[in-house]
């Protein structure tokens, strides 16, 4: 499962980096994006610890992560940084597999 999940948010990743591929490196927000995108990845790594507080903890910060890119990604879209499609797309994937680790914690 925790290979499901680091795979599905290294997908989400290569496509922040698609999507804010058009924005201006001096646009910072570009480089926000991107970073927490990789975070998120790294968190997502996480996953896989063996004590129970250190999932709890990978969970919490999982979760924080995506919150935060979506709300990036919706500053973006508002700024016509991106388009609606490609935050829709994005913000419906992470949603989903938010929603996945969320149905799957009893198997943490």
């Amino acid at each position: 499962m925790e290979k499901y999940i680091v795979q599905k948010a290294q997908k989400i990743v290569s496509a922040l980096y698609l999507i804010t591929d058009l924005i201006k490196e001096s646009d910072s927000i570009k480089c926000y994006i991107r970073e927490e995108g990789i975070l998120f990845v790294s968190q997502t790594l996480m996953l896989n610890a063996t004590l129970p507080i250190e999932k709890e903890h990978a969970m919490a910060s999982v979760f924080l992560s995506t919150e935060k890119i979506t709300s990036l990604l919706k500053i973006s879209l508002a700024s016509s940084l991106i388009s609606k499609m490609n935050a829709d797309i994005v913000i419906h994937e992470i949603s989903s597999l938010v929603e996945f680790i969320k149905n799957k914690t009893f198997l943490f």
